[in-house]
């Protein structure tokens, strides 16, 4: 287990645990399988940060078709599903723990995200699988109104 500034942290724990977890496209099981989209949102779900019903209405296949179809009404959809506890923002390169950030790339436009916590990013990696890295490049992010890590207070 790596150990951080947060290592007693909540966020920094549930997190490290998806950590050697392979890459299993459309899984979201800790240990068996996760992709770049299900691994940082189901972080959220383990420390209560989102439920598990907004997880999997986030995750469904409607919208990852949307995503690939009309970009500026996937952020809409996005922004609603998360509710107004949560801000999508564009255009913000800060990050703060619990962010999650969304990179779209290719001509197939595919979607990588992450979950930022204790100054790195967590992803989930076709060769690799569940980890942490320094950097991450990303388009726009999902941000919880008002949330602080237990760390920070």
């Amino acid at each position: 287990m790596e150990r951080s500034k947060c290592y007693n942290c909540v966020l920094f724990e549930k997190a490290n645990e998806w950590i050697g977890t392979p890459f299993k496209l459309r899984d979201c099981v800790k240990g068996r399988g996760a992709d770049c989209v299900s691994a940082p949102l189901s972080i959220l779900v383990d420390v209560g940060l989102l439920p598990k019903e907004t997880f999997l209405d986030i995750y469904s296949a409607r919208m990852l078709k949307l995503f690939r179809q009309n970009h500026q009404e996937f952020l809409r959809q996005l922004a609603h599903t998360f509710g107004d506890n949560y801000m999508v923002v564009t255009g913000d390169k800060s990050v703060k723990c619990g962010d999650i950030v969304v990179r779209d790339i290719g001509r197939y436009r595919e979607m990588f995200a992450a979950v930022y916590v204790s100054d790195k990013f967590l992803v989930a990696r076709p060769v690799t699988g569940v980890q942490w890295v320094a950097n991450f490049e990303f388009d726009y992010k999902i941000s919880k109104v008002n949330f602080r890590c237990p760390c920070e207070v």
